[in-house]
């Protein structure tokens, strides 16, 4: 973490801000992210705020919010008449993750977006990096996902091309689909005059991955889109090992059987949300694996919801490809009826869902 801030510090040269995570225990955010922001901005505790030229910061230092801290948000901004930016651990909505969010906050927060008149949004928690301009109900707001401080130096992976994408598109106004989580750090450097927000988001210790302008009606207009090529085709005599990316929930312990075809993969427990499953794939399973792949599930009459479902393989050269997500969210009854996902298809029973077909490239 003290590398990256260096990183972030030296290449950006301007204030700071960061907002503590659902891993970033009080001592570390004090210890090690608080220095670099000593002097830059005041000294309240949660949330912190800053006035920066035509912006308004305020950053929520947790990853837990409700009603009553979207209240402070709200006194925080006051009658600022310039740029209002929230910079918070969780999204407002989901971009490739189900359910993976905090389910007050987002839901208050997209309720008063337009009342906060609510520009921006920098957040994290989902490890992915994507920018989207979404319709609150006639404002725009626009999220930026951030993606995790992590080593390692893996080759990036559209977020699209291996993660259902979630943002139903009447309502989404722009977006840059951006890349796998954990394909690399990015951080966002701004620029804010009264009119626009010049907007980069960086790779820690790279280059700008994305530049777009921001203007204060919501229209965006990109100036440097980086390429989020898909990935190169393959021959199946290349996989060596591959996984199945599975999750399952609502009634824990309840076992489901998930077949490839004729083959069965296993039985796996539905879990609380957040869980996932990543269990390798046998010998037979990895024969069965074609371009295009049909999935079934099957288990008890009850109620459940498919959150991820994907095949990951790994190539010889160490390389690794996800199947095409699947059209959507699958749910059987009404668990998640309430939950603003889109493509939703219900059924039944498990048993009564349809083939879920999952292809490669």
């Amino acid at each position: 973490m003290q590398w990256a801030l260096e990183t972030v510090r030296d290449g950006a040269g301007c204030p700071m801000a960061l907002a503590r995570g659902n891993h970033d225990q009080r001592r570390c955010y004090e210890e090690i992210a608080r220095p670099y922001l000593t002097g830059q901005f005041g000294a309240e505790d949660d949330p912190y705020t800053v006035d920066l030229g035509a912006a308004r910061i305020v950053v929520l230092d947790s990853h837990r919010c409700d009603a009553a801290r979207i209240g402070i948000v709200a006194e925080r901004f006051g009658d600022w008449p310039g740029w209002r930016i929230l910079v918070a651990h969780s999204p407002a909505f989901n971009v490739g993750r189900p359910f993976f969010r905090d389910r007050p906050f987002d839901t208050l927060l997209l309720r008063h977006a337009r009342e906060l008149r609510l520009h921006v949004l920098f957040c994290g928690h989902t490890h992915n990096s994507a920018v989207v301009s979404y319709d609150t109900g006639g404002w725009p707001l626009l999220q930026v996902n951030l993606s995790s401080v992590r080593w390692g130096d893996d080759p990036p992976v559209a977020l699209a091309t291996a993660k259902t994408w979630l943002v139903p598109a009447a309502r989404q106004l722009w977006a840059w689909p951006g890349r796998l989580e954990n394909s690399w750090p990015v951080y966002a450097l701004a620029d804010v005059d009264e009119d626009r927000l010049e907007l980069e988001l960086r790779g820690v210790g790279r280059g700008a991955e994305l530049a777009i302008t921001v203007h204060r009606d919501g229209r965006v207009v990109p100036r440097s889109l980086p390429p989020l090529l898909p990935p190169a085709a393959f021959g199946l005599a290349q996989i060596r090992c591959g996984w199945l990316c599975l999750s399952l929930y609502e009634r824990p312990d309840q076992p489901h059987a998930v077949w490839l075809g004729d083959v069965l993969l296993g039985e796996f427990p539905t879990t609380l949300p957040y869980y996932h499953h990543r269990t390798p794939l046998s010998n037979e399973a990895l024969a069965a694996l074609r371009y295009a792949n049909v999935m079934h599930l099957a288990g008890p009459d009850e109620t459940m919801a498919v959150g991820s479902l994907a095949i990951e393989v790994e190539l010889d050269d160490g390389t690794r490809r996800w199947t095409n997500p699947s059209a959507g969210i699958y749910v059987v009854g009404d668990a998640y009826a309430d939950w603003p996902e889109p493509a939703v298809v219900r059924a039944a029973t498990v048993a009564g869902l349809p083939g879920i077909r999952l292809g490669f490239g």
